[in-house]
């Protein structure tokens, strides 16, 4: 019996819940604070440090539509300067529709007698028996209304 791997789309836990992915967020973050610590005064420090923070965190945890968010991103970036060329090809055959000329009510002509209640309490017993009880009578009305040769 084969085994068949289960949870393949899972990452690999690393560091307690944290993946490769996110550990390099993390650091990537990280240095790029500590970087900044030492160029910049304390509160100018502090206002930069918050909003990154904020977009390493997102960036490593934040899934929108089940993607992750730098790929989320590079998908929006690809669809605001990505060309797009829409064309239209007409198609060669031209296909002439023929107009329908409305037909007024009082033109319709109705060559069948509508069902008397005879036939449908005939046509009921037939079906109430599923089919098992043939009558002729039932037969008559068929052949009269459709192609049925029964």
């Amino acid at each position: 019996m084969k085994v068949v791997p289960q949870y393949v789309d899972i990452e690999d836990k690393i560091v307690g819940p944290l993946t490769w992915k996110q550990l390099g967020w993390f650091f990537a973050g990280g240095t790029i604070l500590v970087i900044l610590w030492k160029l910049l005064d304390e509160s100018a420090f502090y206002t930069v440090a918050i909003p990154i923070t904020i977009i390493v965190v997102s960036f490593a945890f934040y899934k929108p539509q089940g993607l992750p968010l730098i790929q989320f991103v590079g998908f929006a970036i690809l669809y605001i300067f990505k060309p797009r060329a829409y064309t239209w090809q007409r198609d060669p055959e031209i296909k002439k529709q023929k107009k329908i000329e409305p037909i007024e009510m009082n033109q319709v002509v109705y060559n069948k007698k509508p069902l008397d209640t005879d036939d449908i309490s005939i046509l009921a017993h037939t079906l109430d028996t599923r089919g098992v009880n043939g009558n002729n009578k039932l037969e008559e009305i068929l052949k009269k209304r459709t192609d049925y040769r029964g």
